[in-house]
């Protein structure tokens, strides 16, 4: 335990220059693919179709309480 340091915690990952540019592009493709599926909903909403071809079920109520027998 007395050897470790800040590099066995990965602080100083970025540092050396490779990370930051690779995370960054990553986000920005995320984020562009996010906007589109968001502009996608909105526009499905605005129209009247809410694309939910699957229509979840009711869930059930975890707080219920069963009757006791008489």
């Amino acid at each position: 335990m007395k050897n470790i340091d800040a590099d066995y915690y990965g602080y100083r990952d970025e540092d050396d220059g490779v990370l930051v540019p690779l995370e960054m592009e990553y986000e920005k493709k995320l984020i562009a693919e996010r906007v589109g599926d968001w502009k996608s909903q909105k526009e499905a909403l605005l129209s009247g179709d809410t694309g939910m071809k699957d229509v979840e079920e009711e869930e059930e109520d975890i707080y219920a309480v069963a009757p006791e027998p008489d």
